[in-house]
């Protein structure tokens, strides 16, 4: 059974996930012992029944697709992006709702062709759901799309904005950003870099006390701001 102070913290994990749900950016950022933080993110997680994938804390396009590559192992994305498809376009036209199962890959083309794209998706996020609607059968279960490589290389935050919004809420695993080393803590820039580019994405980093007194000392910047808003003392028991 969780203590008292455990619960306390979930439940500020909690908080700032509704924080992530109104949209806002928000980086949990667990001061104190790295294997603290990193068992206190995992209880949260299954708490949610969330999954946990640890991403590059170096370069935020191999964060990116290493979080993709964790979410394709767990997820029918051709399935997600269907489900999306049919109920954006049916919302663009209630009077026709699409019927994409059962079809070849040329006729889900030719179905999609005619058909204007929904207003409602951004269009990166259009673009890569109609490329895995389409090609859903030349894709084996649990690998990472070729879309979702083309869509990430080519414009990283839309990218990950789009296979982000192909996923019901509450179902995405949730990120762990090594924080890297003192005092430059490369770690939470890419956590930014993922927190910002998709606010509802779950992402937390684990840095000690001092060196986050470190990180913070000087001028202020966003990311330090970030970092600030987000922190919460883990205390060794």
């Amino acid at each position: 059974m969780p203590l008292a102070g455990e619960v306390a913290l979930l439940d500020a994990l909690d908080r700032q996930a509704r924080r992530r749900a109104e949209g806002i950016a928000t980086l949990s950022v667990l001061e104190g012992p790295e294997a603290l933080g990193g068992t206190l993110w995992n209880r949260w997680a299954a708490r949610h029944a969330r999954t946990v994938v640890e991403v590059s804390g170096e370069d935020p396009h191999a964060a990116a697709l290493g979080w993709a590559r964790a979410l394709a192992a767990t997820r029918d994305l051709g399935a997600d992006a269907e489900a999306l498809a049919t109920f954006s376009l049916t919302a663009a036209n209630p009077r026709h709702t699409p019927v994409l199962r059962g079809k070849t890959a040329h006729e889900r083309r030719v179905l999609l062709d005619a058909l204007p794209p929904p207003a409602m998706l951004p269009d990166a996020t259009w673009a890569l759901c109609r490329e895995l609607v389409i090609h859903r059968e030349a894709v084996e279960p649990g690998a990472l799309p070729d879309a979702v490589r083309r869509a990430l290389q080519k414009n990283l935050g839309a990218g990950l904005r789009a296979l982000h919004a192909l996923v019901p809420p509450g179902k995405a695993p949730v990120a762990w950003v090594p924080a890297g080393p003192a005092p430059s803590l490369p770690g939470l820039c890419v956590a930014e870099k993922l927190s910002n580019a998709v606010p509802a994405l779950a992402v937390a980093c684990a840095v000690s006390s001092e060196a986050l007194g470190a990180f913070l000392a000087g001028g202020e910047t966003r990311l330090k701001a970030l970092v600030r808003e987000g922190v919460l003392e883990v205390p060794e028991p």
